[in-house]
């Protein structure tokens, strides 16, 4: 019993004074667990990302790395569409909601054909 008392103390004894508020390295060992707790965060992010938009755009970066290198065509426009049809409601006087679907440009997925 008293030994693994003893190897217990050591222990905690070698823990606080490599990483106490004595020593300061406190502040280091936290600076680095955030920006590994960031580096998560983003990971599960781009996971998370992939969910949503229907799980075939895990490898999507990794695949127009690939074409770029290789001087090939890359075609952006399945992936992210530059004309879509939009749906919204147009509430007039007198509580009358009209319905309209229009014909949407969406310049982001432009400029993303442009980069790629």
């Amino acid at each position: 019993m008293i030994g693994r008392y003893r190897t217990w103390r050591r222990f905690s004894c070698l823990l606080c004074c490599s990483v106490g508020q004595s020593s300061g390295n406190y502040l280091a060992f936290g600076y680095v667990f955030v920006k590994l707790l960031y580096i998560l965060n983003a990971i599960g992010q781009f996971f998370l990302l992939n969910i949503f938009l229907g799980g075939h755009f895990h490898l999507y970066g990794l695949e127009i790395l690939r074409k770029w290198f290789r001087s090939e065509t890359i075609e952006a426009i399945e992936h992210f569409p530059r004309i879509t049809m939009c749906r919204f409601n147009l509430r007039t006087l007198g509580d009358n909601i009209q319905s309209y679907a229009v014909q949407c440009l969406l310049p982001i997925n432009i400029y993303n054909e442009k980069v790629d």
